[in-house]
């Protein structure tokens, strides 16, 4: 099992290809404690499960019950065609729609791909997350997130968008922004970071957007869809 941390509040764990006796019994444990207090999420990707037993249903449901005692949003992503025929045998079709079903909104805009048309928006975002239940500072924090998205969208796009669509809804208690556009296939979540020097006079002036990005949002997740990047960010009420 490998846990992708590259956005630290949302740990991706791509599950093994048998999920049966003698392969996830200490599975849940092995999650448990590898969790850092940056995790406000947890994902599971099943992707590449062939085999999925009833040891590795119960695993899931496992897993699922702890992140619901610590308050971590759960989500099953990605299922293989055998994983997602046992799901929904086993009667946990639930757990595969959650991360899609949505509780509130959504609110919808549409704008030219240009940097004078899309800040002035933001405004418009913050305030449609706070009206749909968003905390305020969580809003904040969604804002800051949203503005490198934008930006970096209008920015260096390429070849160039012809306009953004911006989706707010609620799911559940998370709050979540989806930013489309049709630049070149582009997962901010996934890229190469810059290596910046610890001497602040060597560093250039840019480059930091995304690291801000993954370690703003509470959950994520990226897509292209019919030529369009959707990249999909989710926030949470701040813990007390």
């Amino acid at each position: 099992m490998r846990i992708d941390e590259r956005v630290p509040a949302c740990p991706v764990a791509a599950l093994p290809a048998r999920m049966v006796v003698g392969e996830v019994e200490d599975l849940p444990e092995r999650i448990v404690q590898a969790r850092k207090p940056e995790w406000r999420s947890l994902v599971l990707d099943l992707g590449a499960v062939e085999v999925l037993g009833s040891l590795g249903v119960r695993a899931l449901l496992r897993l699922e019950r702890w992140c619901r005692a610590n308050r971590l949003w759960f989500e099953l992503r990605n299922p293989s065609v055998e994983a997602l025929r046992v799901c929904r045998l086993a009667g946990l079709g639930a757990l595969l729609e959650a991360a899609d079903r949505t509780t509130g909104g959504p609110v919808e805009l549409c704008m030219p791909a240009d940097r004078d048309m899309v800040v002035p928006q933001l405004d418009e975002i913050e305030r449609a997350m706070t009206d749909l239940g968003l905390p305020q500072p969580a809003a904040l924090r969604a804002r800051l997130v949203l503005e490198e998205l934008l930006l970096n969208s209008v920015t260096h796009g390429k070849p160039p968008s012809d306009r953004i669509d911006v989706r707010i809804s609620m799911h559940g208690p998370m709050s979540r922004v989806q930013v489309g556009d049709d630049a070149g296939a582009f997962d901010p979540f996934t890229a190469a970071l810059e290596v910046h020097p610890e001497d602040l006079a060597q560093r250039r002036i840019g480059g930091l957007g995304l690291p801000l990005v993954r370690k703003s949002c509470d959950w994520a997740r990226y897509r292209r869809v019919d030529g369009r990047n959707l990249v999909e960010v989710g926030f949470l009420p701040d813990l007390a």
